[in-house]
């Protein structure tokens, strides 16, 4: 494992990846890379300029195949991380999200009826009139969780 996969993560590292992301774009593991930066060796490889220097860009051609590359490994990493997020339950697809607010809102809509005795007892009055009162809030409830969702499909 050269100093130059130490600037590289050390660069990528800067630039905001994460562990993960750095890890998976040197071609290292998540561990090794938690070692080099608790040995100081990304700092050092930032510092003193070690590793091979990169060569002067001749071409425009070049140039373009090495912000390519670069834009690929971004995009990568990019990728890598939601999926690592996925599995580890922070993120949810769009229609499980969408799933979820469908299920949701049929509750909500379902709770005069379910609650309708309680809330009558409670206000004292009968359950129809309580079920009235309940559907009444509950519908603008419903109307304000959807706002932001629409026009979405």
């Amino acid at each position: 494992m050269g100093s130059g996969q130490h600037r590289r993560a050390a660069e990528l590292r800067r630039e905001g990846y994460t562990q993960a992301a750095t890890a998976e774009v040197v071609g290292i593991s998540v561990r090794t890379l938690r070692r080099w930066e608790k040995d100081g060796k990304l700092d050092a490889a930032l510092t003193n300029g070690s590793g091979p220097e990169p060569e002067p860009e001749k071409e425009s051609e070049e140039t373009g195949l090495s912000e390519a590359r670069r834009r690929k490994e971004i995009a990568l990493a990019k990728k890598h991380e939601l999926e690592l997020r996925r599995k580890e339950g922070e993120l949810i697809e769009r229609s499980e999200h969408l799933d979820v607010l469908e299920r949701a809102g049929q509750a909500a809509r379902s709770a005069p009826r379910r609650l309708a005795d309680e809330a009558g007892e409670l206000l004292g009055t009968d359950s129809r009139d309580a079920m009235r009162l309940l559907e009444l809030l509950v519908k603008p409830v419903l109307r304000v969780l959807r706002e932001p969702f629409e026009g979405e499909s």
